[in-house]
């Protein structure tokens, strides 16, 4: 009786164990390698939410045209698409293993995003022609941004984790940036009124261009490296172990402490000034 109560169990969990692996290989695709395109409308938005492994695209148009997607046949069904309150929401279908052995890719053609969000590790391209007011810009996970000859007067920019964000992008205003991780920012951010970068963790800023009043923080490892930023007047807080270089013109204000370093390029006058022990500050003509 134990023994036909044993293989009876046996059988029950050799069944699940079978029906199991047969949701989880439907559940798993691969590319097919026939390479495909599908367009589809839209609802209006003006922002953008991606999230995986999926390329995107973005081009500047007077009026929004349909998503192109540029995918496997058997992909393009499982890159879901969707507007909700303003924002196109583009990912993967949920609950299933992708692995794309061509393009997965989506190409957006509108007259203006005003904040767009890359969540994990896919590569966004912001094309040029754009000229707008603000621009919000989220990178979280290793992927990477990068800008093409991009216009507006304010921008906003968080990169959290170990991507990177580049590319030519004039701010004729105000420039934010918020770095948190091991990821880079690195910009020509032409003539600007003003930039503020706060970097926490091990990555880097690196900025090429003219600004009238730049601000940097940081705390952790990470460097600045802003010799080709040009500004008339600096104020400088560091902790940790962290550098960075800037040049300056009129006036820097300097507070640094740990193991921090900083030089200053430039004729420029020293300000508010606070080094402490282990720390360094040079001025180099």
């Amino acid at each position: 009786m134990k023994t036909k109560r044993f293989f009876l169990l046996a059988i029950i969990a050799l069944c699940a164990m079978q029906a199991s692996l047969g949701l989880d290989l439907q559940k798993r695709v691969k590319g097919n390698e026939q390479v495909v395109t599908e367009d589809r409308l839209a609802e209006a938005f003006n922002g953008l939410f991606a999230s995986g492994s999926i390329d995107i695209q973005i081009k500047y148009s007077s009026i929004q045209a349909p998503l192109r997607i540029e995918a496997e046949s058997n992909i393009v069904p499982l890159i879901k698409t969707s507007v909700k309150k303003g924002i196109l929401y583009i990912e993967f279908e949920k609950r299933r293993s992708i692995s794309p052995n061509g393009p997965a890719r989506v190409i957006i053609s509108v007259p203006e995003l005003k904040t767009i969000t890359l969540d994990g590790s896919g590569n966004l391209i912001f094309g040029s022609g754009f000229d707008q007011s603000s621009l919000e810009a989220t990178l979280n996970g290793s992927g990477s941004i990068n800008f093409i000859d991009t216009k507006v007067e304010q921008l906003d920019i968080t990169v959290n984790g170990s991507g990177d964000l580049r590319g030519n992008i004039f701010a004729y205003k105000d420039i934010r940036m918020n770095l948190k991780g091991s990821g880079n920012i690195i910009l020509s951010v032409g003539d600007t009124k003003t930039i503020r970068a706060n970097m926490k963790g091990s990555g880097g800023i690196q900025l090429t261009g003219k600004a009238s009043n730049t601000t940097l923080r940081s705390s952790g490892s990470g460097m600045f490296d802003c010799q080709s930023l040009t500004t008339d007047h600096a104020d400088i807080k560091m902790s940790g172990s962290g550098g960075g270089r800037l040049s300056v013109t009129k006036k820097i204000s300097v507070n640094l402490s740990g193991s921090a370093g900083f030089t200053c390029h430039g004729k420029a006058k020293i300000g508010s000034y606070k080094i402490g022990r282990s720390s360094s500050f040079r001025m180099q003509p």
